[in-house]
């Protein structure tokens, strides 16, 4: 992972996916929750708050030390236990069907194989449990589009 992965886009994340608009679908994203949950790509810890009181324990995968020192006050009131369990969410240290649910919010884009990682998601949910992503795209307002297209060299780097 490069200094700018290490240092500075968790630091870019927190700012960018903590207004009012995203923190409204993060809170739609978890909704249906429940039991022990695998969230890849935990970052800060940003859905921590919206998790229903039905979710028993996190199991956290989040590459970044820094996005992991960053969540620590939301893991230190949360009402559950949340363990760091991985770095990749391409390959997920569990039991095929070990998880009620899998949670994976803003993250697909910085795993280098989104397929895969998918892949993972659908193997570790039992039988009958949920997978809840919330994603961004390309925005329809043109002038947010025009800077989305101009950060991607910065944001892939």
């Amino acid at each position: 992972m490069s200094w700018w992965e290490r240092r500075v886009v968790p630091r870019l994340v927190e700012k960018a996916l903590s207004s009012g608009d995203v923190r409204r679908e993060r809170a739609l994203v978890c909704e249906g929750l429940s039991g022990r949950v695998l969230e890849i790509g935990f970052g800060s810890g940003m859905n921590l708050p919206h998790l229903p009181a039905a979710v028993t324990a996190v199991d956290a995968v989040e590459p970044s030390d820094l996005g992991w020192e960053m969540s620590a006050a939301r893991r230190g009131t949360a009402s559950l236990p949340v363990s760091r369990v991985g770095l990749d969410g391409q390959r997920v240290d569990a039991e095929p069907s070990a998880y009620d649910a899998v949670l994976c919010t803003f993250s697909l884009c910085t795993i280098p194989d989104a397929a895969l990682a998918a892949r993972e998601m659908a193997r570790t949910v039992r039988p009958g449990g949920t997978v809840h992503v919330l994603e961004h795209g390309l925005s329809p307002d043109a002038g947010v589009a025009r800077w989305q297209r101009r950060l991607d060299p910065i944001e892939k780097r």
